[in-house]
């Protein structure tokens, strides 16, 4: 009841106190936050943003100029604002007036605090200009973020988005008896993807696979890192079902395919990819599977190493190449020949009686009497 808005907005105007806390420290702003945004529609989230507005829940975060953590209200205002233009055009009023006096790459960092399911694409746009269309040189513009660009570091968001996305779509559909929101959020389009379509038409190709500044690697291969990062904390699950080969391939190809949708040439772009990777070959040591940790290279199940790139003019024609790690084998060996090589010793194991078999003839065994231990006859 507490998340619908038929029940909450008649209370609201009769005097409800948003900021009243109950044994748990939850405040019933906090409620509409999260479920009550979600259930309300786009007409009635912007009036109930009204609503909230009017009941000064954002002062606090109208005190926050030109760094929007700096308060918590603040954060979840500028989280709300690219729900949707409306929503954009109502906080850019009354809670961030001076927004465009920010510094581009507070602006750039917003986006790291989106809602994934409920952002729209041409809000996150006007975080740049009033008109909402991306350009070039913004995103083009460095920032302190690992050597990244705009572009750059928007991609990175993108393909941590899409790891989740494909995850959830190599398990299964969801059946009868899983939660509303689960089946809510199955098969729903990445805005994500939405974005990154709308920068790359605007970038030129060599700026895709243009390599960053610090790690030297292209938004590509960044990403398949990353994956692999992400792979590495869900190791079980996917290496002994050997899913992991094709959820990379998944997400690779939701990046090609928005590639694709913004006019980009995939062969080109392959080849310039491919000329990355050469320059940059030794990040395939990074890029083994299954991951190596705490000393132990690969396993019985897998010991494959990244190698390249297949590429083609369609999605389809792409794919990871792997190579099998002798590492791994030269390891199986020599682990197996201590097994069949190495005696096994065991304390207690049958011994001569060369006398009449008493207490003091087995003393005489320095072994035994080392151990402390008195054989006994049967």
């Amino acid at each position: 009841m507490v998340y619908n808005w038929d029940f909450v907005e008649p209370l609201m105007r009769a005097g409800l106190d948003l900021f009243a806390e109950n044994f748990k420290r939850s405040r019933p702003c906090d409620f509409l936050f999260t479920g009550m945004a979600k259930r309300a529609g786009a007409a009635g989230e912007v009036a109930l943003q009204r609503l909230m507005l009017a009941k000064g829940v954002y002062d606090e975060a109208c005190e926050c100029h030109k760094n929007p953590w700096d308060s918590k209200m603040a954060l979840k205002a500028a989280v709300l604002m690219l729900r949707s233009c409306e929503l954009f055009d109502l906080f850019h009023t009354n809670v961030f007036p001076d927004l465009y006096r920010w510094p581009l790459i507070a602006r750039a960092q917003l986006f790291s605090f989106y809602y994934r399911p409920f952002v729209d694409p041409k809000a996150v746009a006007r975080l740049f200009h009033p008109d909402g269309r991306f350009r070039a040189e913004d995103l083009r513009y460095p920032l302190c973020l690992r050597g990244r660009t705009v572009f750059q570091f928007y991609a990175v968001t993108y393909f941590m988005v899409e790891f989740d996305e494909g995850r959830r779509d190599s398990i299964s559909p969801p059946g009868p008896f899983q939660p509303d929101g689960y089946k809510r959020y199955w098969g729903r389009p990445n805005p994500a993807r939405l974005v990154v379509r709308e920068m790359v038409a605007a970038l030129d190709p060599s700026d895709l696979s243009t390599p960053s500044s610090k790690s030297g690697n292209t938004v590509l291969m960044d990403g398949i890192l990353l994956w692999r990062e992400k792979l590495q904390c869900r190791y079980q699950r996917y290496c002994r079902r050997r899913r992991w080969k094709y959820l990379m391939r998944s997400v690779l190809r939701y990046w090609l395919e928005d590639l694709k949708e913004s006019g980009q040439n995939l062969e080109e772009y392959g080849e310039a990819e491919a000329a990355a990777f050469r320059r940059r070959e030794h990040v395939a040591s990074r890029l083994t599977w299954p991951p190596r940790a705490n000393g132990v290279k690969g396993s019985a199940e897998g010991g494959y190493r990244w190698k390249g790139f297949k590429y083609g003019p369609r999605p389809a024609d792409w794919d990871l190449i792997w190579e099998w790690d002798p590492l791994v084998e030269e390891l199986a060996g020599e682990f197996g020949a201590c097994i069949e090589e190495t005696p096994l010793a065991l304390p207690g194991a049958w011994v001569e009686d060369d006398g009449d078999g008493s207490e003091e003839q087995f003393a005489k065994h320095k072994f035994f009497n080392h151990l402390g231990i008195i054989p006994v006859r049967i």
